[in-house]
């Protein structure tokens, strides 16, 4: 949760640019989130998204962030989700583990052209 919570002040911060950057970095230390490494991970993380460490620890601290995750959390409980990552294309849940990339694009384009 601390690593959502982070997320979320992170892209509230300063956009999704820095967020992903900052979940890229997650993503590739996922063995240093451990009870005793995962506040240097984080900070880490945070770091390389070049976001100011300080507003970050300030926003996680605030109420509304865990509100924030715990929606989220609750949402994807409520949908059937049940990994990370999940896709979601016009409300349907595809199975992204494994699916082509071209199978995929066709489905988007497909979609697109609905609407």
């Amino acid at each position: 949760e601390k690593a959502a919570e982070t997320g979320v002040c992170v892209a509230k911060i300063s956009g999704n640019d820095a967020f992903f950057k900052y979940a890229d970095a997650v993503y590739a230390n996922q063995t240093q989130l451990t009870p005793e490494g995962s506040a240097q991970a984080l900070a880490s993380a945070v770091q390389t998204a070049g976001v100011d460490d300080a507003k970050v620890k300030a926003c996680v601290a605030q109420p509304s962030t865990k509100a924030t995750v715990d929606g989220a959390i609750q949402l994807g409980e409520q949908v059937g989700v049940n990994s990370t990552p999940t896709l979601f294309v016009n409300g349907r849940m595809l199975p992204l583990a494994g699916f082509p990339y071209d199978q995929l694009k066709k489905i988007i384009d497909y979609e697109l052209k609905q609407k």
